[in-house]
């Protein structure tokens, strides 16, 4: 499945079409892991608009969902956000909010323009910071 990476000031934007496959999606998370700036990224922006078929099935969105998971050990408040119109893909990531721990940093949108927006509107979590008061 072709794709295009961009990485924007807070986040990661990926812009699929043609076939959707699992062997790209697993590469696009891995990649968005081992970025030297995940552990600060806010969200994680997944454009399937113009994919025109694909091939994932529940399974495959339940190790998708665990490697999801395991980076929230790195950076346990950034944003899943998908994109997509095709009923399926509509369903798959449907599916796949329901199999993470954090539903609520999951979210999927008709247009990218209401996805920026929820990302947008979602309040960045206090970070703790270090200061020398105590020693």
């Amino acid at each position: 499945m072709p794709h295009k990476v961009t990485r924007e000031p807070s986040g990661m934007y990926v812009k699929f079409w043609g076939k959707c496959a699992i062997p790209e999606l697993f590469k696009v998370m891995e990649e968005a892991g081992t970025d030297p700036h995940f552990k600060n990224m806010r969200y994680l922006l997944l454009d399937y608009i113009d994919v025109i078929e694909q091939t994932v099935t529940e399974a495959q969105v339940e190790e998708i969902a665990a490697l999801g998971f395991a980076l929230r050990f790195t950076n346990p408040h950034f944003l899943h956000v998908s994109v997509a119109n095709d009923e399926t893909i509509c369903s798959l990531v449907k599916y796949a909010k329901t199999a993470v721990f954090d539903p609520e940093r999951v979210a999927y949108f008709s247009t990218l323009e209401q996805a920026r927006s929820w990302i947008q509107q979602q309040q960045e979590p206090a970070r703790f910071v270090r200061t020398g008061f105590l020693r």
